[in-house]
């Protein structure tokens, strides 16, 4: 099963803004599935985007 988080909660999670995320998955660099207009991220996709993405701004 597809068990992700909704846009909105990851962008929390990694304290950035959900600008951010979308312009990510834009750019192919964040995969997320579209469910009726809402993203959904897994958490191990989160985790791979974050670890490539120096934390510019972003507490720690």
């Amino acid at each position: 099963p597809f068990l992700a988080m909704k846009l909105s909660t990851a962008a929390q999670t990694v304290q950035v803004s959900e600008k951010t995320l979308r312009r990510a998955i834009a750019a192919g660099d964040l995969v997320a599935r579209d469910f009726g207009g809402e993203y959904r991220i897994e958490a191990d996709e989160l985790r791979a985007w974050v670890r490539s993405h120096p934390a510019k701004g972003r507490a720690s």
